[in-house]
């Protein structure tokens, strides 16, 4: 085993920028960059007093920098994306063992490596100590920490073009798969006709929901999958997240707008009332769930699970729900087919506050309340809803909805 060092380097510090797409086609490393910016997010509108939103503003635990603004709505800072051409390089998954996070890294030449690989400067600091991929290196009566990684031959090459849309973040999870990795598609038909370009994937092969979406997009390309240790590209296409760390109106449009024509359900007539229910889960499952299910069917819900459900069927459920009541979880993402104008009340253990569907409905338009489980947590992850305060919150949503 050969070990070398290596370090990070930022991709501005590596990448000639150029000022729009075009120049991407110059025969050297090149990267478009779009300036970073400050996105305001509208606080949740379905609120019954200041416990519904604590502590909404301090996302950092999660990896987003959210800060309370002037008027009372959170500010979401949004570092630069990039779409960078990079001649040559290796894509090295750099951990032995599998990791869940996909750690692929980018090599531009040995021991140096993209630093926007996650894109995004505190995600990467917390995936490499997640990964552990510090080592302590005594030097004398000193201790310094670098970083190791075995010097390998590719174990697969990839001849000509090719475009990668995702790095480290997780791959095999719905929410990451349509808010992370396709939001990357953004620049497949900045630089060449679609078709024309393979597309390289993380280790693995395609699962039903990601072969459903992406023949519902009509992509005519041909899917390379890294199962490898070290990949050769001789020319790579790097998209960064969409919004990288965050979200913005352009990115929560541009998917709801590409994935609601691709499953055909604009126009749908709306009025169902859907509790999402998480009894096929192995986390956040409802404690008394029949009370909870006899209390909204009495007000005209119906209740849907969507594990046995196709990526179509749940954009059909949701394109025509008003409002939608569901525990926290990946299949929240599908507020991406509702219309504008629809409530999602999510109810969210407090020990783990994520404001991604809170961020991703506002910034869509939608109505948003957020249902804190704050009883003690007995160690099995379920959940125990509020009854009156979850009542109260819908009364709020439909007299917004109609007002």
């Amino acid at each position: 085993m050969t070990l070398r060092t290596f370090e990070y380097v930022p991709i501005e510090r590596w990448c000639r920028p150029v000022p729009a797409l075009a120049g991407l086609q110059e025969p050297d490393t090149v990267c478009f960059v779009r300036p970073g910016q400050t996105v305001s997010v509208p606080l949740p509108d379905l609120v019954l007093d200041s416990n519904d939103v604590a502590a909404i503003t301090d996302g950092r635990p999660w990896g987003f920098p959210l800060d309370p603004g002037p008027n009372g709505e959170a500010l979401l800072s949004i570092e630069p994306a990039f779409l960078a051409r990079l001649d040559g390089v290796t894509i090295d998954r750099l951990c032995s063992v599998p990791f869940m996070h996909n750690p692929f890294n980018i090599f531009v030449r040995p021991g140096l490596a993209l630093d926007d690989t996650y894109n995004g400067s505190y995600g990467t600091s917390v995936l490499k100590e997640q990964m552990k991929e510090w080592v302590d290196y005594r030097v004398g009566n000193q201790s310094v920490k670098i970083k190791l990684y075995e010097d390998l031959d590719p174990d697969q090459r990839v001849d000509g073009e090719a475009l990668f849309v995702a790095g480290r973040f997780s791959f095999g999870n719905y929410f990451h798969w349509i808010v992370d990795s396709l939001s990357r598609l953004w620049a497949i038909s900045k630089f060449n006709p679609p078709e024309s370009i393979p597309i390289l994937l993380p280790t693995g092969s395609l699962n039903t929901y990601q072969r459903e979406t992406l023949e519902a997009l009509g992509l005519k390309n041909k899917f390379i999958m890294l199962n490898c240790r070290r990949a050769f590209v001789e020319k790579l296409y790097f998209s960064s997240y969409f919004s990288p760390g965050g979200y913005t109106v352009e990115q929560v449009n541009w998917l709801s707008s590409v994935l609601r024509r691709a499953f055909k359900v604009e126009g749908r007539k709306a009025g169902r009332r859907l509790y999402v229910s998480r009894a096929d889960a192995r986390a956040r499952r409802v404690r008394d769930e029949a009370a909870l299910v006899a209390s909204l069917q009495a007000r005209g819900f119906e209740v849907v699970t969507l594990g046995g459900l196709s990526v179509r069927e749940q954009a059909i459920l949701f394109a025509e729900a008003d409002i939608v009541v569901a525990p926290h979880g990946a299949g929240n993402t599908n507020m991406l087919f509702a219309r504008p104008e629809a409530a999602l009340i999510e109810i969210v253990p407090a020990q783990m506050p994520q404001p991604c569907y809170w961020m991703l409905t506002r910034l869509r338009g939608q109505h948003y309340g957020r249902l804190l489980d704050r009883t003690p947590d007995p160690g099995d992850g379920d959940l125990t809803v509020d009854l009156g305060r979850l009542h109260a919150m819908l009364d709020l949503a439909f007299a917004q909805m109609t007002s």
